[in-house]
Parts: C-alpha cells; sequence; structure tokens
C-alpha cells in the first residue's frame, strides 16, 4: 500500500472511531432532551405486551433506537430527534468532511430484518435484507453477544453506516431463531404486502413498529422468552 493509500485509510478509519463515539452521544442527547417523551411514548407501545418488567427492558433498545432515527411524531416541521442531533453537531462543532457526510447518512437509516449469508469473522456478519436480497451488508456487531447467531436465523435491529463502507449496530440484534424464523417470515411478507405502496421508500421508518410488534408476539406465542 503506498503512503497516499495508508493516509487515506488511516482516516477512514479515524473517523470510524469517531462515529462509533457520537453515537453514544446521540444516546445521550437524545434523553437529555427527549428523554420525558421517548419513556411515555415506549411505555405506550409496550403496554399491549403481555410480558413481565424485565422483558419489556430486553426489547425497549429496538423501539427506541427507531424512535430516534425515524419517528417525527414529536417535533416541530417533522424532524426526527436525529436530525435535531446533527443541527447541535454542526452549530457547535467543525465537523471534518467526511465525518459530516458519514453522519448526513444516518437520517435516512431505518431498522431492518436480515438474513445471515455468512460470518465474516469474530462478530462480522455478511447480511442480506429480507425483503430486498440485493441490498447486502457486511455488519461488525459492537457488543459481545450472549449467543452467536447461527447462518439460520434472522436478524432485526438497527445498524449505521460508518466511512469504511462497514455498518455496525448500537443495539445487539434481535435473533430470531431458524426453528421460528420462516413462520414469522410469511407474516411478516403478507404484513409488507398489504401495507406497502408501489414507490414507498420510508415504509420500514413509518411501519418498523408494527412490523416489531408481530415479532415479538410471535417468539411469545412460540415461549421464547426473554431475560
Amino acid at each position: 500500500m503506498d503512503a497516499r493509500s495508508e493516509k487515506i485509510v488511516s482516516i477512514t478509519q479515524s473517523v470510524d472511531a469517531e462515529l462509533f463515539l457520537i453515537s453514544h452521544e446521540l444516546a445521550n442527547y437524545s434523553y437529555e432532551n427527549y428523554g420525558k417523551l421517548i419513556t411515555l411514548d415506549t411505555g405506550d407501545y409496550f403496554d399491549s405486551f403481555s410480558m413481565s418488567e424485565e422483558e419489556k427492558e430486553f426489547y425497549w433498545p429496538y423501539y427506541i433506537w427507531w424512535l430516534i432515527f425515524c419517528s417525527r411524531k414529536f417535533l416541530p416541521y417533522g424532524k426526527t430527534v436525529f436530525q435535531m442531533f446533527l443541527q447541535n453537531c454542526q452549530r457547535h462543532r467543525k465537523l471534518k468532511p467526511l465525518l459530516e457526510k458519514s453522519l448526513s447518512r444516518w437520517q435516512h437509516v431505518h431498522p431492518g430484518f436480515y438474513r445471515i449469508v455468512h460470518k465474516v469473522s469474530g462478530q462480522v456478519y455478511h447480511l442480506a435484507d429480507l425483503f430486498d436480497s440485493r441490498k447486502e451488508k457486511v455488519v461488525c456487531v459492537s457488543e459481545e453477544m450472549k449467543r452467536e447467531p447461527s447462518d439460520s436465523d434472522l436478524l432485526t435491529g438497527l445498524v449505521l453506516p460508518s466511512a469504511s463502507g462497514v455498518y455496525f449496530t448500537v443495539v445487539n440484534p434481535l435473533i430470531i431463531p431458524g426453528t421460528l424464523k420462516d413462520s414469522l417470515v410469511t407474516k411478516l411478507e403478507k404484513f409488507y404486502q398489504e401495507k406497502n405502496r408501489p414507490g414507498q421508500e420510508d415504509f420500514f421508518a413509518e411501519h418498523y413498529p408494527e412490523m416489531l410488534k408481530i415479532t415479538i408476539d410471535h417468539l411469545l406465542e412460540n415461549n421464547l422468552r426473554r431475560r
């Protein structure tokens, strides 16, 4: 690798490390500024589930991260919590061009459902979008998982793009065991076909809470409890 290429790689790695730290800053910002709204809305969402408080706490992050990046019902002008955070960053700190470009991409993320193509190494996985197999991502799971997913499992959750092109998680993906996958996929695909409109680009940003509910209900119906 020549000196110029090494410098580019070094800059990209530096920005990736900063993006990871910023994802934690975003969590703090969200609760410091909108914690009451987030807690009330999340509580209302989980009131419809028959589960223990401990189980609700396990599932909360999957809804909350959707709320931070996708929900437009809290703030003026239909902005998301993340967009307010980004504006605050742009106003109060000098962002490197590559960092600002990467953060701008986060305005368009949403949770998804993924098949495992294969494990790359360690906690890095090659994933394919359940609803569009042409959309593939290499994802680094940021925290150690209690159970390593197998190739037959289905995953759901939010992943964020880094400057290098690899994605990373903000919370470990929810694992749907392979034994329950096919029956869940049938339910999810039915919902998608019923609700999706031609040309709709924000389907998962809008409907992920309903799809998450279908998923959690399916796990509970099959006596898969989370503690």
